[in-house]
């Protein structure tokens, strides 16, 4: 039960640390005051874009990891929702990165 723990946390670190990391690298366009719900609708999208991509970068390390050490890979009951979990965390970190960079 630890060792399935350790390696939620190693991936939840991995999933965060690619969300800053592309929101680092993306930039921001100067938008009007008239396109409010345009900017809002922007600030959505790229939250999801990036929970997306910070879950399967995740995915992708988590299976790159089991590929070259299978001892350590334990399956547990509950990495469905560990995994949905996650993507709605970083779906959250996303939104407010991107919040406070377009506001």
């Amino acid at each position: 039960m630890i060792s399935v723990l350790s390696g939620w946390l190693i991936e939840t670190t991995i999933g965060i640390l690619v969300i800053g990391i592309l929101s680092f690298f993306v930039g921001k366009k100067p938008i009007s005051q008239k396109k409010v719900e345009e900017l809002e609708f922007l600030i959505r999208t790229k939250a999801i874009t990036f929970s997306w991509i910070g879950l399967m970068m995740t995915l992708a390390f988590s299976a790159f990891g089991n590929l070259f050490d299978p001892e350590l890979s334990n399956y547990s009951r509950w990495d469905p929702i560990f995994y949905i979990g996650l993507s709605l965390i970083l779906y959250m970190i996303s939104y407010f990165i991107n919040k406070r960079k377009y506001s």
